[in-house]
């Protein structure tokens, strides 16, 4: 799967504001097997494209609504 660049989101702060919630909640939601936000040589990074299709997939996680209100995502 190719990727744009600026499909990359870099930073814990950027990642939570693209996902509408807390740093503290990006660092929590880093560690479940399954969320598309990454930790390779300590920096948070994550692709706005998996984010917007991981929360189509967990639509019973709080912040994901805020996603969904926000069009944030829309395409």
């Amino acid at each position: 799967m190719q990727r744009e660049a600026d499909d990359k989101v870099i930073g814990a702060k950027a990642i939570a504001f693209e996902m509408g919630c807390s740093v503290r909640t990006v660092y929590r939601r880093a560690e479940e097997p399954d969320a598309p936000i990454y930790k390779p040589c300590g920096r948070y990074h994550a692709f706005r494209s998996e984010l917007r299709d991981w929360v189509k997939r967990k639509p019973d996680v709080r912040f994901c609504q805020v996603l969904a209100d926000s069009g944030r995502f829309q395409e």
